[in-house]
């Protein structure tokens, strides 16, 4: 099981992989607007996009090293949806040297 027995730490687990959905999502969306021709990007949204990104990213790296809802002993759910956003931002190279 992705999720632990205890409610209260199955819906701590869901809110990490809520906070990387969330990192995902605001990769996806700069990744199309910037496919769009240059005259019709919208710079302060993709700024907006771009610092949801990086807090999300400080938020997932501060649990990462909490070591108790993602990194931990065991493999929940929180890890794999970390684990996909940070491939999609690899994938797509959204934020040039983001590690």
């Amino acid at each position: 099981a992705f999720l632990p027995a205890e409610r209260s730490a199955a819906l701590r687990v869901r809110q990490v992989a809520a906070l990387a959905d969330g990192v995902t999502e605001a990769a996806a969306t700069l990744f199309r607007e910037s496919r769009r021709a240059p005259e019709k990007q919208d710079e302060s949204w993709m700024l907006r996009q771009r610092d949801k990104l990086t807090q999300g990213l400080d938020a997932l790296e501060a649990l990462a090293r909490e070591k108790t809802w993602l990194n931990a002993e065991r493999l929940t759910l929180a890890d794999i949806a970390t684990g996909c956003a940070l491939g999609y931002l690899n994938f797509r190279r959204i934020l040039p040297n983001w590690c």
